[in-house]
This record gives C-alpha cells, structure tokens and sequence, in this order.
C-alpha cells in the first residue's frame, strides 16, 4: 500500500478493502444477536409504600412510640427476607421452576439478591434526625415480568400486613398505658376529695356556702362595732359639751341621759 496523499486515495483503499470491511461487520452484526440471545433477560418492578407515622406525642406516652421508624421497618424486613417466608413466596408464585437443578436454598439466595428494599427519609424537623422513613421502595428482578411484578407486589403487601399488625398492637398498649393513667386519676381524685371531706369536718365546712357564709357574718359583725364605737365617740363628745354654768340638776340629768346612751 502506497502512502495517502489525496482523498481520492482514501476512496481508492475502501474500495479496495470493502469486502473485508463488509465481512468483518456482518460477523459483528451476527456475534452480537447471538450474544445478546444468549443471555437471560431480567425484567424489573418496583411497588412503593408511604409510611404514616405515630400520631402520639412522644413525650405524652413514650413507651408507645419509642424506637424510630427505620428500627421498626428494619425488623420488617429482616422478617421478609427470613427463609421461611422466601420458600413460602417462591412455592406460592412457583419461582425458578426451569431451575431443576438448583435446591431449595440456592433458589432462596437467589431470590433474596434479586429483591432490594430501599426508603427514603421522611424530612428533618430542625437538626435532629430522628430516623424516620416516609417512603419504601420494593425492587425485583425476575426472568419473567410478571413475576417481577408479583414479587415486589407480595413484599409490599406483606410489608403492608406486618406494620399494621405492629400498629395494632402499639394501639392496644397505648390504650392500656391511658386506662393505666385513668385510673391513677381517679384514684388521686378520690384521695383529694376524701382530704377536703376530712378539712371541711375539722373546721365546720361541711356545707359548699359555709365558709363564704362565716365571711359575711363577720363583716357584719365588724360593721355592727364601727358602729357601736362611733356611737361611743358621740356621746363622749356630747357630755364634754355640756354648760358647766347650767343648774346642778339640769346638768346631772342630762349626763344621766348620756351614760344611758352609752349603756
């Protein structure tokens, strides 16, 4: 081959070499199909989950609620990817079944990897991260898109039952903690009215009025005395009064008269 110098050239050594070129793409072409049918395909499906969180204030009763989301999903899924309940979705969904050769526990591995669950985090309130999951994600990879899709409907679903049976019975602790606080109530209720009942008898305030009552009845009480005293102040002030000058007797009765009033 001579050196290139024109484009015509390059023309010229295509031309040359087309059949080789065209041998060498077919062969690709053809290398690729059968490549390309030689492996098995994987269909993917994935099922989502919103996750409510406890309604319940924490620190109104936090043996209900205490442990985050994340902990008690986590323990969800550990269940989920437990042996039993894998041979029990892969009998009952009749998975692997041209796999004659792999057993039991290989197919359960098998299924285990094809299946991913992944949550998203529910946003944070300030800093503090408190682990809670908004959002689960079921994945899985199947031979067979309809089984890709029973599987990850399966996962959710189990998902589904599991926290509600975890909720049911964090509702019939939270119902007991409450009947637990109540009749705590009513048992402090009880002693405090049984010790008001004890302070009313001691002091004679037996009656719901009496002791408002005894209040008035000693405002009168003090009226009736300013008045008595101003009666007192009165007449003393009279007697100085009386005309020294006036006659013997006209001055002993009227002083008689003023110790009367005073009686």
């Amino acid at each position: 081959m001579g050196p290139i110098y024109t484009f015509d050239d390059i023309i010229d050594m295509l031309r040359r070499r087309a059949g080789v070129i065209i041998l060498v793409t077919l062969l690709g072409c053809v290398a690729s199909v059968f490549w390309a049918l030689s492996i098995a395909h994987v269909y993917q499906s994935s099922e989502v989950i919103q996750i409510e969180q406890p309604k319940i204030a924490n620190d109104l009763a936090p043996s209900t609620v205490e442990g985050s989301s994340a902990r008690r999903l986590q323990l969800i899924e550990q269940q989920l990817m437990a042996r039993g309940t894998l041979v029990n979705i892969i009998q009952r969904f009749g998975l692997y079944e041209d796999l004659t050769a792999l057993r039991m526990s290989e197919k359960v591995d098998l299924l285990r990897r094809s299946v991913t669950i992944t949550g998203v985090a529910a946003p944070r309130e300030g800093f503090a991260d408190d682990g809670t999951i908004s959002v689960m994600t079921f994945t899985a990879e199947m031979g067979n898109p309809a089984d890709a899709q029973a599987v990850a409907r399966e996962f959710a679903d189990r998902t589904r039952e599991m926290s509600a049976a975890q909720r049911q019975s964090q509702t019939l602790e939270t119902l007991e903690f409450f009947q637990r606080q109540e009749q705590n109530l009513i048992r402090d209720i009880s002693t405090l009215e049984a010790e008001l009942a004890n302070y009313r008898a001691e002091n004679d305030l037996s009656l719901e009025g009496s002791l408002e009552f005894r209040r008035g009845e000693i405002s009168s009480l003090n009226d009736a005395i300013l008045e008595l005293d101003r009666e007192i102040i009165a007449t003393r002030l009279a007697r100085d009064r009386v005309n020294p000058d006036a006659r013997a007797a006209t001055i002993a009765r009227e002083q008689a008269e003023l110790d009367a009033t005073m009686e």
